[in-house]
């Protein structure tokens, strides 16, 4: 619980339910599944808010989900790691748990992600896959990493999981890129349209 209050994070509701979790977290077992339902009853948030703000605290790093499933192969609670809690070897009882698809480095707190730190490669390359038809060159991906690590520094943005925050924050760049042009296209039909004022004026002048 100490260290999840000392734990900065972009969002009170978020921080909020950071310490539902820590407060429900075994630190002998490492275990910690709350169920939805409990976190909802807990916080006075709404279910849609509480998965919402859930997915936020995986993005930027703090925590990762569990699907936890019963021997008969339904699903019951999810189970949660704390990233920035020293881990434990325990597993959550009452379910097997599926391993998470991500290998993150973690820290054991959040922190600056330094001046000179570098997307790892295959975390390029994911994004590469993802968004074949964007500009996802050397020259953007430096870009977007130079433009990540700054706004990190000028607002005190600190982070358990670089490659987790880094990665959210090149996606939004690069979804950013497919609705550029047709904002720019919209923007010249009202600027200078065929039925725009502007077009009419021009028109009356060429006559």
């Amino acid at each position: 619980m100490s260290l999840a209050i000392q734990t900065k994070t972009s969002d009170p509701l978020a921080k909020l339910l950071l310490l539902l979790l820590a407060d429900r977290h075994n630190g002998d077992t490492g275990a910690c599944f709350p169920s939805i339902a409990r976190l909802t009853e807990d916080s006075d948030m709404s279910r849609r808010t509480v998965i919402t703000k859930l997915g936020k605290l995986e993005d930027e790093g703090f925590i990762i989900s569990h699907v936890r499933r019963r021997p008969n192969g339904s699903r019951t609670s999810n189970s949660y790691t704390l990233l920035f809690v020293p881990q434990g070897a325990g597993d959550a009882p009452g379910g097997v748990q599926e391993p998470h698809p991500h290998n993150r480095k973690r820290l054991t707190t959040p922190a600056l992600p330094p001046e000179n730190w570098q997307p790892p490669a295959e975390e390029v390359a994911k994004i590469r896959s993802r968004y074949p038809h964007h500009d996802a060159s050397d020259d953007t991906i430096c870009y977007i990493t130079r433009e990540w690590i700054d706004y990190c520094h000028a607002k005190g943005v600190r982070y358990v999981d670089f490659n987790a925050a880094w990665r959210n924050n090149a996606e939004k760049h690069l979804r950013r890129q497919s609705a550029r042009p047709a904002a720019a296209r919209f923007g010249a039909r009202k600027r200078g349209g065929a039925g725009s004022l502007s077009a009419a004026i021009r028109r009356s002048l060429n006559e």
